[in-house]
């Protein structure tokens, strides 16, 4: 990473731009946090975020745009174009944001994606959001019963230029360790307008 946030708070990073093949920024223990008025590749937080904000910023990656990593708070991305390029790499990201499944997608506050653009002519499909829980997911501890959560969710605004019919614009799954361990569940409400699609 070009940029590393560790234990920040009220950091803005402003007019800059940047891109690179793997990640451009990434945070952990950090509250607070402005990305705007950017060019950038991917922006990656990793744990402990609280209180986000991404505007009027361009993200141009092969890998997932925004990566999402546990905490709280309000994370809204507001007037970004998302810009899919291909690769090679089959174990890129199909989205352009991400719940982490490497962190359980333990995201609990309240994710706003509004105004937003996404220009996808990989020849694959690209969601706009995925978050779904990892089978792989070591609690360190058996007996402990920890709440799963994913954050509210509004999305209000949405471009979205593909030339693949089989666009996929959002998918939350839940896998078969939260149901087969009997972890709960926190819901939360989901909340989708303005939605157009273009291209061929």
């Amino acid at each position: 990473y070009a940029i590393y946030l560790s234990g920040l708070s009220r950091f803005t990073l402003r007019d800059c731009v940047l891109l690179r093949a793997w990640g451009v920024m990434q945070s952990q223990y950090c509250k607070d946090i402005a990305v705007r008025d950017s060019t950038l590749g991917r922006i990656d937080n990793h744990y402990g975020c609280r209180n986000y904000t991404i505007s009027n910023v361009t993200l141009a990656t092969s890998h997932s745009c925004i990566n999402i990593g546990y905490g709280d708070g309000q994370f809204v991305i507001d007037n970004v174009r998302f810009h899919k390029c291909p690769d090679p790499d089959t174990t890129a990201s199909n989205a352009c944001v991400m719940l982490r499944r490497d962190f359980c997608a333990l995201y609990s506050g309240e994710l706003v994606i509004r105004n937003v653009s996404v220009s996808n002519h990989t020849g694959s499909l690209v969601n706009l959001l995925d978050g779904r829980y990892s089978d792989a997911w070591d609690y360190g501890d058996a007996s402990a019963v920890l709440p799963l959560a994913f954050p509210a969710v509004t999305i209000d605004g949405v471009v979205y230029d593909t030339d693949d019919v089989y666009a996929i614009c959002f998918e939350v799954k839940e896998d078969s360790y939260a149901a087969a361990n009997g972890l709960p569940i926190t819901a939360h409400t989901v909340s989708i307008d303005n939605v157009r699609l273009t291209g061929k």
